[in-house]
């Protein structure tokens, strides 16, 4: 698993393919252009349509999977979202193990009972449409396996 990010909002096929195109071998320039086709900052603009900065939302939540040690899978998009590998931060047979992912660093899950622990939080409330994408590979695909959950309760938290 690697460079797993939830939008708030259904993005377009076209919005799709410029988000899984991003880091591709051959990088010319920025990302985009503003308005007024002057070059925009890639760091400011990484969520905009090429040439349109008036769309530029983020996601909710990002995780890399860059760290490649430690207990915690850290949240890019700015909202704190950070994950515990397994059920607390301390090593368990709970805990995915780090490896090399599709950009860099990943995550691999033993498939039985490997997870990240997000703690809830207010910008992964969302009630309308929703985009997940990331990089996966499943080796078998067996009965009630899930990418993404989100429990809800006493006790809502999202669990990779």
């Amino acid at each position: 698993m690697d460079e797993i990010k939830i939008y708030r909002g259904a993005l377009t096929a076209s919005e799709v393919l410029t988000e899984f195109n991003r880091g591709s071998a051959l990088v010319m320039g920025t990302l985009s252009t503003s308005t007024n086709s002057r070059t925009a900052e890639s760091a400011s603009s990484e969520y905009c349509i090429p040439g349109d900065t008036s769309t530029c939302d983020p996601p909710v939540a990002r995780w890399d999977f860059n760290e490649k040690s430690g207990q915690t899978a850290y949240d890019s998009s700015g909202n704190g979202n950070n994950g515990t590998l397994g059920a607390n931060s301390s090593a368990g047979s709970d805990d995915p193990s780090w490896t090399i992912g599709k950009k860099g660093a990943g995550l691999s899950f033993d498939g039985s009972n490997d997870y990240v622990i997000v703690s809830d939080s207010n910008s992964l409330d969302i009630t309308n449409s929703i985009t997940i994408m990331g990089w996966f590979k499943l080796n078998l695909l067996q009965n009630y396996q899930h990418i993404l959950a989100k429990r809800q309760g006493t006790n809502c938290q999202l669990r990779l």
